[in-house]
């Protein structure tokens, strides 16, 4: 995927001797007020579009599972789509290289491989220790094979190297996170997805 080329400020020419001093001395002015403007939105625009070109498709093939009930894990994203600028690390955080304002869709294939019914909650967490406020969401699968999609999305302002994760915990060891195998004419379905993308500058006055 090409990326988005940067602006580049004009060179103004210098005025020429055909002026008076005082003529001269004015268009000087004028042509340093259109330089430092040029620049200024030369400036801006760099750091936008630059943000603009970082976004990330992420997600998992394998079924997830959690050790201990009511315990809160990281979703896991073993495989990239597209990328750049955002990169998963230690299979769940997902960094970033921009400081900026950034766009998170996930969703999560959840399913219970036995009993009765149970909670499952999902939320985002950013530099493993401080959860999202009011990111979480709840869903409650009444039994077995009964495969529900949850999604979860949020804007986020990070600094560069922040990292998010997907977190989630549930009532019972039996919900999991189901990756199920491609069956014709269906592709396969990842446990999870993840989809990243700047949005704008968090340092815009």
């Amino acid at each position: 995927m090409g990326q988005i080329r940067n602006p580049k400020a004009p060179n103004l020419p210098l005025p020429g001797t055909v002026y008076t001093p005082t003529q001269q001395a004015h268009l000087n002015q004028l042509l340093n007020a259109l330089r430092l403007y040029f620049n200024q939105i030369d400036s801006g625009l760099q750091q936008l579009l630059l943000g603009f070109n970082h976004y990330g498709a992420f997600h998992d093939t394998t079924t997830q599972t959690i050790a201990v009930a009511n315990t809160a894990y990281p979703v896991k994203f073993n495989s990239t789509g597209e990328a750049f600028g955002i990169s998963v690390a230690s299979n769940s955080r997902l960094t970033v290289t921009r400081p900026g304002v950034y766009s998170f869709h996930f969703s999560a294939q959840l399913d219970n491989i036995g009993g009765a019914a149970h909670s499952t909650y999902l939320w985002l967490r950013i530099n493993g220790t401080t959860n999202l406020p009011h990111s979480a969401v709840k869903q409650v699968i009444s039994g077995t094979n009964d495969e529900k999609v949850v999604a979860v999305n949020y804007l986020a302002s990070l600094e560069a190297d922040d990292y998010v994760e997907l977190m989630w915990s549930s009532d019972s060891t039996n919900t999991v996170l189901a990756a199920i195998a491609a069956s014709a004419p269906v592709p396969d379905i990842a446990s999870a997805t993840a989809e990243v993308t700047y949005v704008f500058p968090n340092d815009v006055a």
